[in-house]
């Protein structure tokens, strides 16, 4: 009995000792490993952990919507893994000052040579403009059929990422003709070379009001924008004609959500109140700006560039 005894109590000795030696180990490749239902365990800080990881993002950068960027190699010593075995979602981008969930950006996993993996990013919307350094934030998982891994984890760096939105896409522009995006939904008049507004450069895309002495009335959708505590619209109109010119910002149901403001010749920059700092931010993930005025046949505004800053 006693014996019995002694080998149970050193045989769950030796589970916790080997159980601490896995929970001291520092983690670079997946911290949780499942096999046959229930035994996890925690991997090595090397190459030849179960699915190692190294990472790359000291050198990683998207500085154009059509870059790619590798931040992870990963190295399958499970053995059994193919591409399709290992699903990688970036979960958010954290800046220095705010946190992007469900972020524009997607990855990729290659290999060009077994049993190595390659993890790269991209932007992956037409619609979403970012631009800044951040930590990535990705969710890893992997299985061969018998052990399954799964790893959230952050780059070791910050990386710089931007992504534009196309303007030139039809469906983050909205004129009479009844283009893509939402709003709004009254549109009245046409917006011409509607990619110009993408990037400032001094080419304009041009709004022009309808005949008949309506007010041209157009929208854009403007990229997603993190929940911060303030903002402020910047946009360059390099001339426009005819009567009162104005701005304002719109949430996904057509509601106003600031002040309307005037449009001058040149650079414009827009504050706004608690009350619409709030409105913004509780809307910040789709948000569209309305162009309305020109009373007059065929009065036009010329955009430049526009930014929700």
């Amino acid at each position: 009995m006693d014996g019995g005894n002694r080998t149970t109590r050193r045989t769950a000795l030796g589970f916790i000792a080997i159980g601490g030696m896995l929970l001291i180990m520092k983690s670079a490749g997946f911290t949780k490993t499942t096999a046959n239902r229930m035994a996890s365990v925690r991997s090595a800080d090397d190459e030849n952990a179960l699915l190692g990881l190294t990472d790359h993002s000291t050198d990683a950068r998207i500085e154009t919507a059509t870059d790619t960027t590798t931040i992870y190699t990963l190295n399958d010593s499970l053995g059994g893994l193919a591409e399709e075995n290992i699903d990688v979602t970036v979960v958010s981008l954290v800046s220095d000052d705010s946190t992007l969930n469900n972020p524009p950006i997607e990855a990729t996993v290659s290999s060009e040579t077994a049993p190595e993996f390659s993890v790269t990013l991209q932007c992956s919307k037409s619609d979403a403009t970012i631009e800044a350094t951040y930590e990535v934030i990705s969710n890893i998982v992997a299985s061969n059929g018998q052990v399954s891994i799964d790893l959230t984890r952050t780059t070791d760096e910050q990386i710089f990422i931007s992504c534009a939105i196309d303007y030139g896409d039809s469906g983050n522009y909205r004129d009479e003709d009844g283009r893509g995006a939402a709003h709004p939904e009254d549109a009245r008049g046409t917006v011409t070379n509607p990619s110009a507004v993408s990037s400032e450069d001094g080419n304009s895309a041009t709004a022009i009001s309808t005949s008949g002495g309506n007010t041209g009335k157009v929208g854009f959708k403007l990229p997603t924008q993190s929940a911060r505590d303030s903002y402020q619209l910047r946009v360059v109109t390099p001339g426009r004609t005819g009567t009162r010119w104005e701005t304002y910002l719109l949430d996904r149901d057509g509601d106003e959500l600031t002040a309307r403001n005037e449009l001058e010749n040149g650079e414009n920059i827009f504050t706004f109140d608690s009350s619409e700092n709030d409105a913004i931010r509780e809307n910040h993930e789709e948000l569209y700006i309305v162009f309305e005025g020109g009373t007059g046949n065929n009065n036009e505004l010329q955009l430049d560039y526009f930014e929700l800053q």
